[in-house]
């Protein structure tokens, strides 16, 4: 699995249309503007000097209960039958991906679910993707949250949560803490590639991907 590219975006990679570009469905069905705003691109630069800890080629995998975010560890330690056990009936179960003690991520994974929360080198989860099924085996990416800290602490500075639809609206809540603030908008964003499968158990490769392109 590569790396970051290049460009990251909403965080996903791609382009980014506001509705009042877009006054019909047949717009809407175009490949839509060249527009992205400001903030997407600071966003991509933030992301390429975070991530530090590259994907794993070989991933080391470890099961378990849940990750405990406030203490940066799991919780739990699961065998592989356990967990393989949970992956078959759809019950909750967490992975977490790399050394345990810098991982490069963890999923949550339960009935209709699957989270993804992407570490920084202090492992603090900078990025989130919320994947729902909306039908048998097939998923769709319908929020992601990125996160901005303070230094090497863990208080968050900002942090931005889009929340996609199948239609391609996608709802933006921006929120800062020094000073608070809260912003709220509408965009229209190409959402072809939010869906993806249902994994296998084990295989979690494409969706631990930050840019779904």
């Amino acid at each position: 699995m590569s790396g970051l590219r290049r460009k990251a975006a909403c965080p996903l990679s791609g382009r980014q249309t506001a509705l009042a570009d877009v006054p019909d469905a047949a717009a809407r069905s175009r490949k839509g503007s060249d527009f992205e705003n400001a903030w997407v691109q600071r966003q991509a630069v933030s992301l390429r000097s975070r991530l530090i800890i590259p994907v794993p080629m070989q991933q080391q995998i470890t099961y378990c209960k849940s990750w405990f975010r406030a203490r940066k560890q799991p919780t739990e330690i699961w065998p592989e039958e356990y967990a393989r056990s949970a992956h078959r009936n759809k019950k909750l179960y967490s992975v977490v991906v790399g050394p345990i003690d810098r991982p490069f991520c963890f999923l949550e994974i339960n009935k209709g679910f699957v989270g993804v929360g992407f570490l920084d080198r202090l492992a603090r989860e900078y990025l989130y993707y919320a994947f729902r099924e909306i039908k048998a085996g097939t998923l769709f990416l319908s929020m992601t949250t990125y996160r901005e800290y303070g230094g090497d602490t863990d208080k968050v500075d900002n942090g931005t949560t889009y929340r996609f639809q199948e239609s391609g609206t996608v709802e933006i809540d921006k929120q800062s803490f020094n000073p608070i603030t809260n912003q709220n908008s509408r965009s229209f964003y190409d959402v072809a590639n939010n869906y993806d499968i249902w994994p296998e158990f084990g295989d979690y490769d494409h969706i631990i991907k930050i840019e779904r392109s």
